[in-house]
């Protein structure tokens, strides 16, 4: 079932056209172009921005100018042998909020919901979260991150997503770098003041 979701996800990639400003793009670049057109629910809006920072495979993307800007951090779940499978995005929430961070991960449709997905930093606990909603181009996990949750992305050097497709029983692991984490999530804080 891994290759049915991952044909179906490379089906989406090689039948959607992507359109790029400008012919000097970097491989990160491609693969958020890529990722764009296979899941345009995850889009921060139509049009999605150029990132405004990079930081390792972390992009901070903003829209909206002065008080009524909005920056989120993004980056691209792959598989061990590097196809996207998800986009995660993390917007900083206002202080006194019940989670410091929210975090929306998109996974293709065709996951099997009842399963959810896993999230795993490093070593650490394996926690499991469900899908909220299932759209035309994908499934959402929707919660928030504790400070400590946050403060351990920040120390961590990897994040395990695992989903499981329809009719199999393994999950398919998608990995997301916390390289440059930390100050990431510190400019994304600077920037949502």
């Amino acid at each position: 079932m891994k290759h049915v979701l991952i044909a179906a996800v490379a089906g989406c990639l090689a039948a959607t056209p992507v359109f790029s400003q400008n012919n000097d793009t970097t491989e990160q670049t491609d693969a958020a172009a890529q990722a764009d057109a296979a899941f345009p629910v995850a889009q921060t809006a139509p049009n999605t921005p150029e990132p405004a920072a990079v930081f390792g495979e972390w992009e901070q993307r903003c829209v909206g100018e002065g008080d009524t800007e909005k920056c989120v951090l993004v980056q691209f779940g792959k598989t061990d042998e590097g196809e996207i499978l998800s986009r995660l995005t993390i917007e900083a929430l206002p202080e006194g909020a019940q989670a410091a961070a929210g975090l929306t991960i998109i996974a293709p449709l065709g996951v099997l919901l009842q399963a959810g997905m896993t999230l795993q930093i490093d070593d650490g606990r394996l926690n499991r979260y469900p899908f909220a909603v299932c759209e035309r181009d994908g499934c959402l996990a929707q919660f928030g991150l504790t400070a400590t949750e946050v403060e351990v992305m920040k120390a961590g050097e990897l994040m395990r997503l695992g989903i499981v497709g329809a009719g199999s029983q393994e999950p398919i692991m998608l990995n997301i770098s916390l390289d440059q984490f930390s100050e990431a999530w510190d400019a994304l804080q600077a920037a949502s003041e």
